[in-house]
Parts: C-alpha cells; sequence; structure tokens
C-alpha cells in the first residue's frame, strides 16, 4: 500500500480551492424535477399516519421517513431484516384501529364473533340489532431503514438515505486514524449503542455532558465511506462548536451545519473520498442555498484552519500505520 503525503502548502491550497468551489456552487444548487417526482413517487407508496401515531413513530424512531407494515414492504419487494439485539433495533410500536360489531340481546351487548349458531341465524335475519364500535390496538410496522433495501434501492433524495461514496481505498485505516485524532482530543468515539442512546436514524452525533464530557455517537447502520465523512463532520463540531459553555450564546444552528458539512467535504476530499453531492445538498438545504450565511468567510476560515489541522494529524497517523503495514507484509514475504 502507498499513501502520498501532501505538503502543507498542497493542503492550504486544495482546502482553499475545494471551500471556494462549493460555496460558489451551494448559491446556484437546486433538485433537478426528475429527483424530486422520483421521491414524490416513492412516498405515495407508502401509508399516512395520524398524527398520533406520527408522534409515537418519532418518539421510537427520529427521522423515520418511509414507515410501513411487514406486508406493506413485502409489496414493495423489501424483506424486514432480521432484528439485531446488538444494535437495538427493532419494530416500531404504533395504534391499529379495529373494528367490532356487536349485537343486542336480553338488554345486553355481544360480540357478533361469538355469537351462538341460533344469535347469528337472528343477526342474519335482523330480528337483533348490531352496532359496529372501533377501538385501537397495538401494532408494529417498520421504516425503510429497518428493511434489506440497498441506497441504490431508493431514490436519491430521500432523507436520511445511506450511501457507498465513492472513495480510493484506505477507508478502515482512515476511520481508526480518524478515531485516534477524537482520543487526542479526549472525545470518545462508539456507536450509539456502546453509549446506550438511541439516535434514530441519525448517522453520528456530537454529545457534551453538563461535566464537559465529550462524545460521538455513530449509526452502527452507516456504511464504510459514511462513517469516514460523519465521523468528519462530527469532529468538526467538536472542535469548532463543542467548546461553548451552556451560558455562553451558541452559533445558529444553520452556521454550524455549514462549517460542519464543509470541512467534512474538504477532508474526506482530500482521502478520496467523494461526498461533493451529498454535502451539498446537506448544506444548501440548512442554509437556503448559503442565504442564511451572511459571514461566510469568517466560517470559511474556521473551516480551513480545522480542515488543515485535521488533515495533517490524520495523514500523519495513516502514514505510520501504512508504512508498517507495508513492513509486516515485506516480512511476510520474505519469510515464504
Amino acid at each position: 500500500m502507498v499513501f502520498k503525503k501532501k505538503t502543507k502548502e498542497e493542503i492550504k491550497e486544495e482546502i482553499t480551492q475545494l471551500t471556494a468551489n462549493m460555496h460558489e456552487s451551494i448559491q446556484h444548487f437546486s433538485e433537478s424535477p426528475e429527483k424530486l417526482k422520483e421521491l414524490l413517487d416513492f412516498m405515495s407508496q407508502f401509508h399516512k399516519y395520524s398524527f398520533r401515531n406520527q408522534a409515537l413513530i418519532k418518539s421510537q424512531f427520529p427521522g423515520a421517513t418511509c414507515v410501513g407494515s411487514f406486508k406493506a414492504f413485502s409489496a414493495l419487494g423489501f424483506r424486514i431484516k432480521k432484528m439485531d439485539k446488538s444494535i437495538g433495533e427493532k419494530g416500531i410500536r404504533i395504534f391499529k384501529p379495529r373494528e367490532m360489531l356487536y349485537y343486542q340481546k336480553d338488554k345486553r351487548w355481544h360480540l357478533v364473533s361469538k355469537a351462538t349458531k341460533e344469535d347469528a341465524q337472528a343477526i342474519k335475519a335482523g330480528r337483533l340489532e348490531t352496532r359496529k364500535v372501533v377501538d385501537f390496538t397495538m401494532t408494529t410496522v417498520f421504516d425503510i431503514s429497518m428493511t434489506n433495501a440497498r441506497p441504490e434501492d431508493v431514490p436519491e433524495l430521500l432523507p436520511n438515505k445511506h450511501e457507498n461514496f465513492a472513495n480510493e481505498g484506505y477507508l478502515s485505516e482512515i476511520y481508526e486514524a480518524l478515531i485516534s485524532v477524537g482520543k487526542k482530543r479526549h472525545i470518545s468515539i462508539k456507536t450509539a449503542v456502546d453509549f446506550g442512546i438511541k439516535i434514530g436514524l441519525a448517522k453520528g452525533m456530537f454529545i457534551k455532558d453538563v461535566a464537559g464530557e465529550k462524545y460521538i455517537a455513530m449509526n452502527p447502520t452507516n456504511t464504510e465511506s459514511e462513517n469516514v465523512a460523519v465521523l468528519i463532520h462530527e469532529l468538526a463540531h467538536a472542535e469548532l462548536h463543542g467548546n461553548n459553555m451552556i451560558t455562553e450564546k451558541a452559533m445558529d444552528v444553520e452556521k454550524e451545519e455549514y462549517q460542519a458539512e464543509m470541512a467534512a467535504y474538504v477532508v474526506a476530499k482530500h482521502f478520496g473520498i467523494d461526498t461533493e453531492a451529498s454535502s451539498m445538498r446537506y448544506i444548501a438545504s440548512w442554509t437556503k442555498n448559503g442565504h442564511r450565511v451572511e459571514d461566510s468567510m469568517e466560517l470559511l476560515t474556521g473551516v480551513s484552519k480545522f480542515s488543515k489541522k485535521l488533515i495533517e494529524e490524520t495523514s500523519q497517523i495513516l502514514e505510520n500505520t501504512l508504512e508498517y503495514a507495508n513492513e509486516q507484509a515485506l516480512d511476510v514475504e520474505k519469510s515464504m
């Protein structure tokens, strides 16, 4: 394996060019009508739930997008994945209307389903009064992320869609190097399940508790390339926005997301991972094509400083790791 490390000057020039181009592109970004139609057609296949059930879904699985029953997903050709207790995955419980038919006899109401043969004949003949009553029972539904649907099976614009970014390899090595960088910053990085928290369909989350401890919780269902991009995004939050005390005024969330995703795009691009389309869509949606980011040059200065530092630290770890791997491979070859 060969890892080409760039000079500090080359990295600085690369970051300047990437951030400038992305900022310009965001202002002119718009989704194609074809992609929007594809999303609407896809979403139209899913049942629209009541407000009460929507609240239940959101409380159990934040960020859920396409929710349906086992039967509904089977009809679409998707299979519900085996529930994996190790990642805390389970169905979503909601209310289901149930129509019950009663008949009156001896001034009392009885279930028609439990009527005697004699009473059933009387009901059919219209000699006994009947009444329909609707009550609710609990049933289980699933989000599309709980199925075997692949990224290519769903529309490009589907919210929280998992993606396989084009890359030049070394994904596991880059991810481990980023974890090492996080450790140096005293940030604990694990899956959300390892932390015992639920993050729904969020791909990652930076957390700073009241004691000042910092954590990054990753979604265990992320693709390998997503993990790298998401971890960079959350490390940017930790570095650029994670030092605010509770009493301090936090930066506008639009600006925070602008910086974090811009940094994710730049750093990922440096390491051969192409998140451009996804990052552009993300930033454009958060900032209304950049219109909510007045002081963009100041924000990009923060992005540039963070990106340069993260690239240099990660590159050094990668260089050492890959050199060691090469030495081990050569030793194995010599012993054969």
